[in-house]
């Protein structure tokens, strides 16, 4: 019974899927899509050739009874970011991805963001991949995040270079290609990284945004830009405390001894006194938007050439700051290139739940941003105490700090 099951799970989830894919195989292509044309990253004939061996995979499994145990699946996620391994065999790389999805599948059912106790819905489906570009566009005179497109992994800097400089001279855009963390496809694709906690992280800020795609909040998403940072801003946070959930369980389940710690990327930039990243983006982002008000377009532009230089001298390899740049970073309220309220809105938010559960139930219910305020001005008005944001989620205290 229980074997059958998970087989109409899976072919549910499969019919699924391909709706999805026919309904957003549409031919029109948007302005930097027309000029990037041959550069395009396709979803669809990425999930064709990336979809049969991964639900044969699957399939195998579930028929065999190939149950990965928890000693299994921290060998295959060790041996995947062990830097002294050679390039994983398809069979192999199967294997992990597959110990990925159950350790974030074990996180999220440990937090309770499911259906009936159990039901974890979408099903988490990922893929370690090279993921694609993304062309980000602004218009000169205010930074708006326009038109966009997607564009394979393989396109080098100078073709980049040549597609923000047609976009300019023919369009008058602002225009910058970002590589991207991952992208929340079916399954979700999380780029290639040496970064553990960061891949378990970025792992679960896309797999909630397939959650959240079923409710209010995340099938509003593209609604107004406000809902496009709020969704972002949530998958951010949330994201982070099931990559932590996730860790702590990987090292909880550690009969081996494998010192986990010592696979994540934890070195960062040490900010000196004389300058700090943060803080640094933050003032040239409010430097830029008062120049812009003030109809400085060439100034705002000159000025953001100066700041590209100083921030690489200070060992921030930034190739280019314009206004797409900060139309795209602003979308992550989280981020230095943000001068979004939202981001501690969200914050605020979260620190009134005492579970991560009973946070994104609430939140995903929202379909507007002005719902949204409403929402948290009546948690304030009931004078309910702030419970301690990402202190009250169902982790172990994490061991590497």
């Amino acid at each position: 019974m229980r074997l059958s099951y998970k087989l109409f799970k899976l072919i549910f989830m499969m019919a699924i899927l391909a709706g999805i894919l026919l309904i957003t195989d549409v031919n029109r292509l948007n302005t930097p899509e027309e000029i990037s044309k041959q550069y395009l990253f396709s979803i669809l004939d990425w999930e064709l050739r990336r979809l049969p061996a991964k639900w044969s995979y699957k399939i195998k499994s579930i028929i065999a009874k190939d149950h990965q145990t928890k000693s299994t699946q921290l060998e295959n996620i060790y041996s995947y970011f062990d830097p002294k391994r050679d390039d994983l065999n398809k069979s192999s790389l199967l294997d992990v991805e597959a110990s990925f999805e159950r350790v974030i599948s074990d996180a999220i059912k440990l937090e309770g963001i499911t259906y009936f106790n159990k039901i974890i819905f979408p099903p988490v489906s990922i893929s370690l991949d090279s993921a694609p570009y993304v062309l980000i566009t602004s218009p000169r005179n205010k930074i708006v995040r326009g038109d966009e497109a997607l564009l394979k992994s393989n396109l080098s800097v100078q073709q980049a270079i040549d597609i923000e400089n047609r976009l300019l001279k023919q369009e008058n855009l602002s225009a910058l290609v970002i590589p991207i963390g991952g992208i929340a496809t079916y399954p979700v694709i999380v780029a290639n990284s040496n970064d553990l906690l960061w891949s378990l992280e970025t792992s679960a800020h896309e797999w909630l945004h397939t959650f959240l795609f079923f409710r209010p909040l995340g099938f509003n998403m593209f609604k107004s830009t406000e809902m496009h940072i709020l969704n972002e801003t949530v998958a951010s946070l949330a994201g982070k405390e099931i990559g932590l959930t996730a860790f702590n369980l990987l090292s909880s389940n550690n009969d081996k001894q494998i010192d986990l710690c010592k696979v994540i990327n934890l070195q960062k930039h040490e900010p000196s006194s004389l300058f700090n990243f943060r803080n640094e983006m933050k003032e040239t982002r409010i430097n830029t938007e008062q120049l812009l008000s003030e109809g400085k377009i060439d100034e705002a532009e000159t000025y953001m050439k100066h700041r590209t230089l100083e921030f690489n001298a200070n060992g921030y390899q930034i190739r280019k700051l314009n206004q797409a740049y900060f139309a795209f970073y602003g979308t992550y309220a989280d981020s230095p290139g943000s001068i979004s309220i939202i981001g501690p809105e969200v914050e605020e938010y979260r620190s009134y739940f005492n579970s991560l559960k009973d946070f994104i139930i609430d939140i995903s219910k929202i379909s507007s941003y002005q719902g949204f305020k409403d929402s948290l001005e009546k948690i304030k008005l009931q004078h309910l105490p702030p419970k301690g944001t990402n202190k009250n989620s169902t982790v172990i205290p994490f061991i590497c700090q």
